[in-house]
């Protein structure tokens, strides 16, 4: 198991990313308990909206801390494209924009001049 001690899951910087094989789950750091088993291709914080959004079986949602999908919204891989070859949103440059969830991804058939036109 590998601890991502640096990709903090939450404001109160409690829950982080881990890495078994290939695949991410959340262990909170004050107990070094595992909150949701690895089970996850991506895990990503988005402080705007204080949630944890996961990529799972081709679809993005979100998840609480145990790995528990919290609203209907499922929004197909297919339906979104990196913008970046970096996986890097223009715009956030990585911190976590309301646009890309912090994935780097963006909705297909957007506009997108205002990511390049900072």
């Amino acid at each position: 198991m590998l601890k991502l001690k640096h990709s903090f899951l939450g404001s109160n910087h409690r829950l982080v990313k881990i890495l078994v094989d290939g695949k991410y789950g959340i262990l909170n750091l004050i107990t070094d308990e595992i909150e949701a088993v690895p089970v996850f291709d991506q895990l990503q914080f988005h402080s705007t909206t204080d949630t944890i959004w996961a990529k799972r079986d081709g679809y993005y949602y979100v998840i609480d801390q145990n790995g528990n999908r919290t609203s209907n919204e499922l929004i197909a891989e297919k339906d979104w494209m990196y913008i970046d070859q970096s996986d890097v949103c223009p715009k956030c440059k990585g911190g976590g924009c309301f646009d890309c969830y912090g994935f780097g991804v963006v909705p297909i058939g957007g506009d997108y001049e205002a990511y390049f036109n900072d």
